[in-house]
């Protein structure tokens, strides 16, 4: 197992890998076309409105309390109820073997499935099945890796649903035409890694591969570039490596869909507080204010919930994600929420912080071997090496050098902000080059124009000297057809 440069080794969160399902609290859905009507009692995977031709599915069971031309908003109630889904074999009459493609294809897209980096599923498989078909696909990855190392939500699903892990990862070698999957399992996570093994073992098609506990691993550019031994520019993407890559989460709802007719509808969260981790899966939707009206609150004491001023549903600094990502506003739940954190807990960056140093802590643990020290504004020292340095669109925002600092420097906000500052640079920079281009007819022009005048009407000295070159050496029609060939 090959080291990764920089980054930091936590001790990691611990926990019981256990998680409690949240079936109170408030959902707001964005539909184009609402399917329910006001205070009807829904049940869970039960469709309450399309959007873009796609069926949206309530997340939980409960009551419609808010309806509109754009927005639905369900209530849950506690209860368990579910819509009796039929899987797709038993609709279908085919198995997945027996099935096209672009029949799974299609199952996929009318469930709507979004990854955790807000993209569509279908979409993103779509586009690997181009790729594919052009030879430009070879593998296809599932990261096992925590997005932060407060975070248990991988490690949990891993040991919950090892089976359905497996079996979405073939579905999608079916799909996208590949025949080679790889899952990739946290070194912090023993249990998982063995059951991850123990589910993949009848299959030839999926390996299973231990990356190491250190932050900030996780992100796809540098446990890919551990995986194949290949580097990554800036702007790449997995695709561009030949790989088709996916969160659990969005493979265990593909499993799902296929098994019981009804996709994942929840995200597993890590919610951490004085150093104890508790594991619970909240609805897709539900917002993070509206956490205050769920049963997760009667987990949290009292006093706990005064002091951090848990009844103001517009605070967006109540939350944040995780150690390393800062305050999050309150925005509905989706995929990539998978830690939940008192601000409280965090580190305090907000307080006056010194100057720096110059102890290089920064330079040692950050992953892309930038020097975060050099985007420090303002600093008489460092003015030769002022403004936005080239190499800042590499930043991958992972706050390692922000955390690592023993000054209290808000170095990750100096870092991404060089980082836009630099890809607007090369925004202007592209257009200038297409303004500038002169395309081909203007070209032939130009050169037409930029010939001496000729009043006498003779035709130009150019064209006297080829025809008189074509009438000293005489050819047939043949013969020049044979010579342009």
């Amino acid at each position: 197992m090959s080291s990764m440069h920089g980054g930091i080794i936590l001790p990691g969160a611990k926990g019981d890998l256990k998680a409690t399902p949240i079936t109170m609290g408030e959902v707001s859905l964005k539909v184009d076309t609402p399917a329910v009507s006001m205070e009807q009692p829904v049940a869970l995977g039960e469709i309450v409105g399309t959007i873009g031709g796609k069926a949206v599915l309530s997340p939980l069971a409960g009551t419609v309390c808010y309806l509109s031309d754009s927005a639905v908003k369900i209530i849950g109630d506690g209860s368990d109820r579910r819509v009796e889904a039929v899987p797709f074999g038993r609709r279908t009459g085919k198995t997945l073997a027996e099935s096209t493609p672009e029949e799974l294809l299609d199952e996929i897209r009318k469930a709507g499935i979004v990854e955790a980096d807000g993209q569509v599923l279908a979409e993103h498989l779509e586009q690997a099945m181009e790729r594919s078909a052009a030879g430009k696909l070879r593998y296809a990855v599932i990261s096992l890796l925590d997005l932060d190392p407060a975070s248990l939500s991988c490690a949990s699903l891993g040991m919950e649903y090892a089976d359905a892990i497996a079996g979405g990862l073939a579905i999608l070698l079916r799909i996208v035409a590949v025949r080679q999957g790889t899952i990739v399992c946290d070194s912090a996570h023993p249990l998982t890694v063995n059951a991850i093994r123990t589910a993949c073992r009848k299959s030839r098609l999926i390996s299973v591969e231990v990356a190491e506990n250190r932050y900030p691993m996780s992100h796809p550019k540098l446990f890919l570039r551990w995986l194949y031994q290949k580097e990554m520019s800036a702007t790449s993407k997995p695709e561009n490596m030949g790989v088709f890559l996916t969160d659990v989460e969005s493979c265990i709802a593909l499993h799902q869909l296929f098994a019981t007719g009804i996709p994942r509808l929840s995200v597993r969260t890590t919610f951490r507080e004085n150093k104890q981790s508790k594991l619970y899966d909240l609805p897709l939707g539900m917002t993070l204010a509206s956490l205050k009206c769920s049963d997760l609150w009667e987990t949290l004491p009292q006093d706990e919930g005064e002091r951090h001023s848990l009844v103001k549903p517009s605070d967006s600094s109540l939350w944040c994600m995780g150690l390393m990502n800062g305050a999050h506003p309150a925005d509905p739940i989706d995929r990539s929420v998978t830690v939940l954190m008192p601000v409280s807990q965090l580190p305090n960056r907000t307080k006056e912080h010194g100057d720096c140093i110059r102890c290089g802590r920064c330079v040692e643990v950050c992953p892309m071997y930038l020097s975060p020290f050099r985007y420090l504004p303002e600093k008489p020292w460092i003015t030769f090496l002022s403004g936005s340095p080239r190499d800042a669109i590499a930043c991958i925002g992972c706050g390692c050098c922000t955390y690592a600092c023993p000054a209290g420097l808000p170095l990750r906000r100096y870092a991404l902000r060089a980082k836009e500052e630099e890809r607007i640079r090369l925004e202007q920079r592209k257009k200038a080059r297409e303004q500038t281009a002169v395309p081909a007819d203007s070209a032939t022009a130009m050169l037409t124009a930029m010939q001496p005048p000729n009043p006498s009407g003779q035709p130009n000295q150019t064209s006297q000297t080829n025809e008189s070159i074509d009438a000293q050496n005489p050819k047939s029609t043949e013969e020049k057809g044979r010579d342009a060939q």
